[in-house]
C-alpha cells in the first residue's frame, strides 16, 4: 500500500512540474485579447526594416456583432495606448513632432510615428477612428519610428479602444497583445507587403 501511494506521489509530482513547465513555456507565447465579446482581434504581425529600423505591426480587428460598431483607437497616456519591447523600450503617441524629438519632455518614451485604422490616419490627434459594418474586418496599423535592430519581441502592446454600437458609446476598454515575433526583412520586400515606404 505505502509503495503504491509513493508511486501516485511521484506521478502527481511529475505531472504537476509538467504543468509548471508548459505553463512557462505558453508564457512566451504570442497572445492577443479583445475585451469586447463579439470584437476580435484575427490577425497579427509585426514586420521589421533592416535598413531603417523601422517597425510596422498590423492588426486585423474583426466585428460580430449584428449592427455597424465604430471603433476609436489611441490616446497620448503611454498607460493608455503603449507597446513594451524586449529591450525594455517603451513607445507612446506624442502629441507633436517637437515632442518626439525631445525625449526628456516624453520622459523617455520613443515615438509612435504613425497611426491609422482602416482609412483613418492619426493627424495633429492621437486619435483615429472607423466604422465597422456587421462581419466586417478593417486593418489597424501601428508605425514604430525607430527600434534596435536586435529587438526581436513586441513583449507588450495595450491599446485603447472605445467602442460604440449604433452610434451610443458601448465601453473604452484595452485590447492587448503580448510577445509578438518581429520579422526582420529587407525594406523592398516590406514596401511591398504593406503597400507602405
Amino acid at each position: 500500500m505505502k509503495s503504491f501511494l509513493f508511486a501516485c506521489g511521484l506521478f502527481t509530482t511529475f505531472l504537476v512540474f509538467r504543468f509548471d513547465q508548459s505553463s512557462a513555456q505558453d508564457s512566451t507565447a504570442m497572445s492577443f485579447s479583445s475585451p469586447f465579446d463579439s470584437i476580435s482581434l484575427t490577425e497579427v504581425k509585426v514586420v521589421g526594416q533592416v535598413e531603417t529600423g523601422v517597425v510596422d505591426i498590423t492588426v486585423q480587428v474583426r466585428n460580430s456583432y449584428q449592427k455597424l460598431a465604430q471603433l476609436n483607437f489611441g490616446s497620448g497616456s503611454y498607460s493608455d495606448f503603449g507597446i513594451l519591447d524586449d529591450k525594455g523600450v517603451r513607445y507612446a503617441l506624442f502629441h507633436s513632432e517637437r515632442l518626439e524629438t525631445a525625449a526628456q519632455a516624453n520622459q523617455g518614451y520613443s515615438p509612435i510615428s504613425a497611426l491609422q485604422f482602416g482609412k483613418d490616419k492619426r493627424t495633429i490627434l492621437n486619435l483615429v477612428h472607423d466604422t465597422l459594418a456587421a462581419d466586417g474586418t478593417k486593418l489597424l496599423w501601428i508605425r514604430l519610428g525607430k527600434v534596435n535592430k536586435t529587438t526581436r519581441v513586441i513583449r507588450e502592446a495595450h491599446l485603447l479602444c472605445t467602442l460604440q454600437l449604433n452610434y451610443m458609446v458601448y465601453g473604452q476598454k484595452q485590447f492587448i497583445i503580448k510577445n509578438a515575433p518581429i520579422d526582420w526583412v529587407q525594406t523592398k520586400k516590406v514596401s511591398s507587403v504593406h503597400g507602405r515606404s
